[in-house]
């Protein structure tokens, strides 16, 4: 029920975006990336600063607005071990949308860096024009992935994600400990 719903609002917003550049994340701040929204204040305002204090970040975020895709960072619960991951994927008209799930019950540097290893992901996601759906997505990280430890079977991991939640989180303390002094 709640992946139709999602999918239902998806479509609105596709098509209501659909003749030119989609809505900002946060229709407040004109500065807010495009091809990266949530519903949540919290992770609006992460995903702001981020993109200020973290080059990696800020690329990613770039690279996803020069796509074919938008990209729904939501508060929500991937599993015992993991704290985000990659939901889902759908299409709706020219835009593939990409649901990010994270839990915010950790410090704000972990959980952007956990933002930023998903944007990877997402990245990574959007590259390949084929990947439409999530059973694409299965089927690519079956490909290009690696299986994740932990007691799932389904999820999967990149090098590339890893070194990009790494840089993240590194970008985001230095710049923390930059404006501490």
């Amino acid at each position: 029920m709640a992946k139709t719903t999602r999918l239902m609002t998806a479509l609105v917003l596709a098509m209501s975006a659909g003749m030119g550049r989609p809505a900002a994340a946060d229709a407040t701040n004109p500065t807010s990336p495009a091809g990266v929204r949530s519903s949540s204040r919290v992770l609006v305002a992460l995903i702001g600063q981020a993109t200020k204090q973290s080059r990696t970040f800020r690329g990613l975020i770039e690279t996803i607005e020069a796509s074919d895709g938008i990209v729904y960072v939501e508060v929500g619960k991937c599993g015992s071990y993991r704290r985000a991951c990659v939901d889902g994927v759908t299409t709706a008209g020219r835009f593939r949308m990409l649901w990010i799930e994270v839990d915010t019950d950790k410090a704000d540097v972990d959980l952007i860096a956990s933002i930023g290893h998903e944007l990877q992901h997402a990245v990574e996601i959007l590259a390949d024009s084929n990947v439409r759906s999530s059973a694409a997505m299965f089927l690519y990280y079956r490909r290009v992935g690696q299986r994740a430890s932990g007691p799932t079977t389904t999820a999967f991991e990149t090098k590339a994600a890893i070194d990009a939640g790494n840089a993240v989180r590194t970008e985001i303390r230095n710049a923390l400990t930059l404006t501490e002094k």
